[in-house]
């Protein structure tokens, strides 16, 4: 199942031996690591993100997961200094969907527009726009439901 990108939505992580009194749980990807160059069984990308904690057993997590985008994140819980792996279901955030573009039509020089629709991210960094295939490189703003 998929997230909106301005995150909150919640999930539930089940499994044994999880946070009794303290604990996190991450958002991340990713990748089987290579013993042979020294790397970990698995080796994170540099993305992971703290979720917000909402309850927890020894059975169950709840977290809120923070704002995001694109597909295969992963989870891993972190309870007094053991970290999970990271789990084998993926959580995908929802792709974005424009319900508008104005003006409609633009002279061939060019000329500035506002896409407006939801689940764009919350930074440039987590897209890009291009009309006809060539790439809109002079964004003056960009937020989950409004792109200029």
């Amino acid at each position: 199942d998929g997230a909106p990108t301005i995150g909150g939505s919640r999930v539930a992580l089940r499994g044994s031996h999880l946070i009794r009194t303290t604990g996190t749980v991450h958002i991340g990807r990713y990748r089987l690591g290579d013993a042979a160059a020294g790397e970990s069984e698995w080796e994170a990308d540099g993305t992971e993100r703290e979720c917000e904690l909402v309850s927890f057993s020894s059975t169950e997590v709840v977290a809120h997961v923070p704002p995001g985008h694109g597909g295969r994140w992963r989870f891993t819980i972190t309870t007094r200094g053991l970290t999970s792996r990271p789990t084998s279901l993926e959580m995908t955030y929802d792709a974005p969907v424009v319900t508008s573009v104005e003006p409609a039509t633009v002279p061939t020089r060019g000329a500035q527009v506002v896409i407006r629709g939801f689940n764009f991210g919350s930074d440039v960094r987590d897209g890009a726009v291009s009309v006809g295939g060539v790439a809109c490189t002079s964004l003056v703003s960009w937020n989950e439901s409004s792109i200029a």
